[in-house]
């Protein structure tokens, strides 16, 4: 019976899309202590605020799929972490499509532990989709 229940936990994990994280409030530390056990591959942590601070979620990624984000985090993220295994996309268009000559840089790449300031890459409130896949 617990070896379902962990199957089914682990399952219910994978194709969830989005699910928020009750433990981040407004001036928490935002992603697990590195002495918590981390996510599942696939998964990210945003919050609104730089240092993880402000509103936070976690979301549980299709891998390749892309995802569009949702207020509060649409054009309003500023900081972001993958899951160790877990290579993400972020790009500044809802549909994760490459640019043209008048944006030729649309996505920042992110890897475990991600980028808890993402305004010195030029990135704060700009996020609008992202992609991700586990290596």
């Amino acid at each position: 019976m617990y070896t379902n229940h962990l199957v089914f936990t682990a399952l219910a994990a994978l194709f969830s899309i989005s699910t928020a994280d009750p433990t981040c409030a407004a001036g928490q530390a935002g992603p697990p202590q590195k002495s918590q056990a981390p996510g599942p591959p696939g998964g990210v942590y945003m919050c609104t605020g730089s240092n993880w601070s402000g509103q936070c979620q976690y979301v549980q990624s299709i891998p390749g799929q892309c995802h569009p984000l949702e207020p509060p985090f649409y054009r309003s993220t500023s900081s972001i972490g993958p899951n160790p295994t877990t290579h993400c996309w972020f790009w500044d268009n809802d549909k994760c499509t490459a640019g043209d000559a008048a944006n030729p840089n649309p996505y920042i790449n992110l890897v475990y532990p991600g980028n808890p300031d993402l305004l010195g890459q030029g990135w704060k409130d700009r996020a609008q989709s992202f992609i991700c896949d586990i290596y």
